[in-house]
């Protein structure tokens, strides 16, 4: 149901050969199937890597996007780097897709895969969190934590795998082991050469292929030295849409009232125990004090909001007549803890939580915005960045950004623009006319508005009988936590029949595999719109509980609107809605990931019956019939071939 509407590289021989019906993969293959549309992307990719300069393709799910690019990387003389949103396709690349496609063409590489610094157990942090101070508990799982890695040899692993392999409960560990601030140098810690991140690194200087996560592009600990980068001559950015959003959160929180008030207050107890503590305690007593006065000023003015910080400190000369004392102050705070950090590991503990907040000392970056929050009580300041000029600096001659979803109607300047790409060629493929019937949209439209009450569970009553036609084998994806919590409540008292799979924070791979595996079972997510890949009958329902527009409460969303305002731009029309359709478009995609799948999509909107943007964003979407008729949509379900076919128990 797609064709190839944008072809801007002259086409190469090598797609032929490797990605015809009869090529080299479909000889050395079986379970190959000649896809068009992929053969023209290699061609473009093949292009792209013998040329070099920027690609931006889109290309559809399904069309076997990641062989299409893998063959360039694999043939290039040299070194590569493979830059993914997710770990679960790194590990898929690492594991199953580099290797598979290297046998088939008879080449032989070196593959590192590089996750982000604090996944990795930090030898430092641990065994400073398993001296004095902090809770019993989290001491003594931090102690063991050491202790196994120093007995099993110093592995390189993950650190949340090292613990699950040492037995040792996971939770609340991760700021006790891992690395908290980008102070990691040979000069500056002795665990440096033992380090597992940095020698997991090292590994890049002799790597032919890096496979590495978006954030390392962004990342300010410990970034990659440009002697590693300059290495590498191609650089293939998967899951490339992530990068945009990835460009637009960058922000650091330089001020948290209530996490700062948790540290001082023991840190003034413990001061009161040494003898020379009296002017440090003093000290301390001055900060929290700053603190609840600015937290009172604050809530009589502006209580419940947020909004620029130097603005508001401008207009109400008695916030700033509290906010200049709080950063003097604060800076002889940090001061002080320089030294008194070297002499136990609560205070060291300690000097490493107020070091997150050094940043409200430091003048405020161009292109940034100071942005203040302030929800139920609790005060918080960010450094919010919105020009990315630098976001990502000195890329590799050959740099490919693939995806699913980067345009909006061919269009692909809203992602060029944030990520300030000037020169690029583009690749795009799109829906062809007419519709594809393997999949129908059911849009009901007597729903309440999102964000009114009862909205998810009015919701729920009305997919109820899709999910028991169906038998399950849906997946639920939410665009907020809360609404995410409403649903498994109503599900758990009204259809306790369904195994309901809940893929929260930390518990996703589970999730997912037990919903692969079990029968009647549902998925509930809030952040698999992209990287989730269950072909065939195992899910052959997807519901979206509306159009996934950004939070207009995010600070981050609020300084970025406010900056196009100034520009003379509308941020809704040039960015919130085109943010909006090319995440729903992703979480449509969930459905069909193989040429035989198919199912039914809710959208649970009532929007998309009457505003404006409607024709917008269903046009950018794959081309299913409509309807909002319930019956319809179970008809549809009935008459699929997979119908009667159950999922393994």
């Amino acid at each position: 149901m797609y064709n190839t509407v944008f072809t801007l590289r002259c086409k190469e021989d090598m797609s032929a050969k490797l990605f015809s019906a009869e090529g080299l993969i479909a000889s050395r293959w079986p379970p190959f199937i000649y896809r068009c549309d992929q053969q023209e992307l290699a061609g473009e990719v093949d292009a792209l890597f013998k040329k070099g300069g920027v690609l931006l393709a889109e290309a559809p799910t399904g069309t076997g996007k990641t062989f299409a690019y893998l063959t360039s990387v694999l043939q290039a003389e040299q070194p590569s780097i493979i830059s993914t949103s997710s770990h679960a396709l790194q590990q898929q690349l690492v594991q199953r897709d580099i290797p598979q496609l290297a046998k088939i063409l008879g080449r032989s590489c070196k593959v590192v895969e590089l996750l982000g610094i604090t996944n990795y157990y930090c030898p430092k942090q641990g065994g400073a969190a398993s001296g004095e101070g902090g809770a019993r508990q989290l001491r003594r799982r931090a102690e063991a934590l050491h202790h196994y890695w120093l007995q099993q040899g110093e592995p390189v692993i993950p650190w949340r795998t090292l613990a699950s392999d040492a037995g040792i409960e996971s939770a609340q560990l991760y700021a006790h082991v891992t690395v908290s601030q980008g102070d990691c140098t040979a000069e500056k810690c002795p665990w440096y050469e033992r380090c597992p991140y940095f020698r997991q690194r090292h590994q890049l200087t002799t790597a032919d292929i890096a496979v590495v996560n978006h954030a390392l592009f962004y990342s300010t600990m410990a970034p990659l030295s440009q002697s590693i980068r300059g290495r590498f001559t191609q650089v293939v950015f998967d899951e490339a849409h992530r990068l945009e959003q990835l460009a637009i959160d960058r922000s650091t929180t330089i001020f948290d009232r209530a996490d700062l008030e948790r540290v001082l207050a023991p840190l003034q107890r413990w001061v009161q125990g040494e003898e020379d503590g009296a002017e440090l305690g003093q000290l301390i007593r001055r900060c929290r004090k700053l603190l609840q006065l600015l937290e009172l000023r604050l809530q009589r003015l502006q209580p419940e909001s947020s909004g620029d910080w130097p603005e508001l400190c401008l207009r109400e000369p008695r916030l700033m007549a509290v906010w200049q004392p709080w950063r003097r102050s604060f800076r002889l705070l940090l001061a002080y803890m320089r030294l008194w950090g070297l002499r136990s590991g609560r205070f060291l503990q300690a000097e490493k939580t107020l070091l997150r907040y050094q940043h409200s000392l430091s003048p405020l970056q161009p292109g940034a915005l100071l942005w203040y929050q302030r929800r139920q009580g609790r005060l918080s300041i960010h450094s919010v960045y919105l020009q990315q000029a630098d976001a990502i600096t000195n890329l590799p001659q050959t740099s490919l950004f693939i995806s699913s979803s980067l345009s909006v109607d061919g269009d692909f300047s809203a992602f060029s623009d944030t990520l300030r790409l000037e020169k690029y060629d583009f690749y795009c493929s799109q829906l062809a006319p007419g519709e594809d019937l393997r999949a129908r949209y059911y849009l009901p439209a007597s729903l309440p508005a999102p964000g009114m009450q009862g909205h998810i569970e009015a919701l729920m009553t009305d997919v109820l009988p899709l999910l028991r036609h169906n038998q399950g084998r849906a997946l639920l994806l939410f665009s907020s936590l809360d609404n995410r919590k409403i649903a498994e409540g109503w599900l758990r008292q009204y259809a306790d029949d369904f195994n309901l799979c809940v893929a929260s924070r930390g518990a996703i791979s589970q999730a997912v595999a037990q919903f692969s595996r079990r029968a009647n079972s549902l998925l509930l997510a809030t952040g698999l719109w992209d990287g989730l890949d269950i072909p065939g009958a195992n899910l052959s329902l997807v519901i979206i509980d509306k159009i996934p527009f950004s939070s207009p409460d995010d600070f981050r969303v609020q300084a970025r609107s406010k900056m196009l305002n100034m520009q003379g731009r509308d941020p809704f029309v040039e960015w919130q809605l085109p943010q909006a359709i090319l995440r729903l478009r992703q979480g449509v995609g969930r459905l069909i990931r193989a040429d035989n799948d198919g199912g039914v999509v809710v959208i649970g909107d009532s929007r998309l019956h009457y505003q404006g943007y409607r024709q917008q964003i269903m046009a950018a979407l794959p081309q299913y019939p409509m309807t909002s008729d319930r019956q319809v949509a179970l008809s549809f379900i009935e008459s699929r071939p997979s119908f009667n076919v159950a999922t393994v128990s």
